[in-house]
């Protein structure tokens, strides 16, 4: 007898489903009640970001015009 499968939810999707809802809450309970700490993450990444970028590109000037946009943006 064969058995039938639930061809809708396999197994891949059930699982990238409960990763997003895992990582998902913790955003939600930080953006509520500590919303800067999202800030500090998300300006920490645009720095790494762009400092990867230039130094994969070899190429700082987009770097320097990153930084003086922050500072002089600001």
């Amino acid at each position: 007898m064969k058995t039938r499968t639930n061809k809708l939810i396999g197994p891949q999707v059930a699982a990238w489903l409960l990763l997003t809802i895992l990582l998902l809450v913790p955003v939600a309970f930080l953006a509520y009640f500590f919303p800067w700490v999202l800030g500090l993450i998300f300006v920490s990444g645009l720095i790494v970001g762009t400092v990867l970028h230039a130094k994969e590109k070899g190429s700082w000037s987009a770097v320097r015009l990153f930084f003086k946009e922050i500072i002089w943006g600001w």
